[in-house]
């Protein structure tokens, strides 16, 4: 007889966010957000709304991988780091000065 093998996996801990349903639904059945799709929400769609592109979501997931310990918190700016990387590649980056200022070096 065929016995099955259960793994199981920690959690997504992120420092200063809610991730839990419980307490998400609360805000938004509250009024405090605008809906599961919210951009302070750290939801899928609401990192989505805030302009994370889905290859930083896929390149953070793979960057802090799978645990079954409980008591990693991963700090929010891994995500910032995953989209810095992503955003460098795609898009173009420009440097201008808008009233530059003379400078004038003796010696």
């Amino acid at each position: 007889m065929y016995k099955p093998v259960v793994w199981e996996y920690a959690r997504l801990n992120l420092a200063h966010t809610f991730l839990s349903k419980r307490k998400l639904s609360q805000l938004v059945g509250g009024g405090t957000v605008h809906g599961w799709d919210d951009p302070r929400l750290f939801t899928l769609n609401g990192l989505r709304r805030r302009g994370i592109p889905r290859e930083a979501i896929h390149a953070f997931c793979e960057a802090i991988g799978v645990t079954r310990n409980n008591s990693n918190i991963i700090q929010p700016q891994w995500l910032d780091l995953a989209t810095e990387q992503v955003l460098r590649d795609r898009a173009p980056t420009f440097f201008a000065l808008v009233d530059p200022v003379p400078v004038h070096i003796t010696n």
